[in-house]
């Protein structure tokens, strides 16, 4: 029977791995950032890191100056709205989430994944490594 000629290598921990800064090309990836900032954005904006946004509990950011929570509804979906409750403008950044709804702190209004009028939800999108947010709002295209 034949030997196998191949075999696994031994990585080391990532902590134990030698750094390689030194090898980084800066102008290769300044030209690369210059390129990727003259790309169309189709008016998606990174909102944060995907795990950042947990269950149960909303998530606060400012993305292009615009205040905005972000939490996950029942079935773990991201949902991006307004920071400001539309009734008496309480912050919403640390509202908690309740059957897949925001629930503002101040009078217990519940704000759910369609929104209501004068406070719509935004269409958001996790990838899995970054919560993405339209800010544009109507028919979003998908993220690219």
């Amino acid at each position: 029977m034949p030997r196998n000629p191949l075999r696994h290598l031994r990585t080391a921990p990532w902590a134990e791995q030698a750094p390689t800064w030194a090898e980084a090309k800066p102008p290769l990836i300044a030209a690369a950032t210059r390129r990727a900032a003259a790309l169309p954005s189709g008016g998606w904006f990174v909102l944060a890191g995907s795990r950042e946004i947990r269950p149960g509990r909303a998530f606060g950011r400012v993305v292009a100056g615009r205040e905005l929570a972000a939490w996950r509804d029942t079935d773990g979906t991201l949902r991006v709205g307004p920071g400001a409750c539309p009734h008496l403008g309480a912050a919403l950044c640390d509202a908690p989430v309740h059957d897949g709804s925001l629930v503002c702190r101040w009078h217990g209004l519940a704000l759910g994944p369609t929104g209501r009028p004068g406070w719509l939800t935004l269409p958001a999108h996790d990838d899995g490594v970054l919560a993405w947010v339209r800010l544009d709002g109507i028919d979003a295209d998908p993220p690219t």
